[in-house]
């Protein structure tokens, strides 16, 4: 029975492999001459070089491993997330907290103050149908607002809001049927209703 001999790397070969595996652990060594090995060997060196690289890529991986934090990048992702979510959260709630119209109103006749500042209440939404009586047509529906007397020499002025419910009229209102809101300044030393000037918020 003939055994079967192992062909022994050719010399080539073995230059070849230790030359790649020097490289490929970070060695500085003479280029080899690939063109010089046959076929046989050329397949050789190209799988030792793939199982050698693929070591070496593990190795660095592993060694680097320690410095790698996954974790604390989806940490701070969401961290960065809340952060945001919770600025926009507060921006709403400190928006919705602001009124939605304000405006000082010139006693004598109804109009806003041109020297203070207002926002969506213009003097072409106010009439003044009595004394102390200012109605707000307005484009919106308050759901609550607030009005104050302005201060004056004494300290017994009053305002009081009025706002319109579903499917009624404000009274003394008559010009403008559709007033969202009326405002009466009452002055006790007056006595009475005045024609005082007053500050009013509305909102939403």
């Amino acid at each position: 029975m003939r055994r079967i001999k192992r062909a022994k790397p050719s010399p080539a070969l073995l230059v070849a492999v230790v030359a790649l595996v020097a490289a490929l652990g970070g060695g500085a060594v003479a280029s080899v001459a690939v063109t010089s090995l046959n076929k046989e060997d050329k397949k050789q060196v190209k799988k030792i070089a793939k199982k050698q690289g693929k070591k070496q890529a593990n190795k660095r991986i592993d060694k680097r491993e320690s410095s790698l934090n996954v974790n604390s990048a989806q940490t701070a992702t969401s961290a960065t997330t809340a952060e945001t979510a919770t600025t926009a959260e507060s921006a709403t709630t400190a928006e919705s907290a602001l009124p939605f119209a304000y405006a000082r109103v010139q006693g004598s006749d109804g109009t806003v103050s041109s020297d203070r500042p207002s926002k969506n209440i213009t003097s072409a939404n106010i009439s003044h149908p009595a004394d102390g009586v200012y109605c707000f047509d307005l484009p919106f529906t308050p759901e609550t607002g607030a009005a104050t007397s302005q201060a004056d020499s004494g300290s017994d002025d009053t305002a009081m809001i009025e706002l319109r419910g579903t499917n009624a009229t404000l009274s003394q209102c008559t010009g403008t049927p559709q007033a969202e809101a009326k405002v009466i300044n009452y002055d006790a030393s007056f006595p009475g209703q005045r024609n005082d000037s007053f500050y009013i918020q509305l909102y939403k």
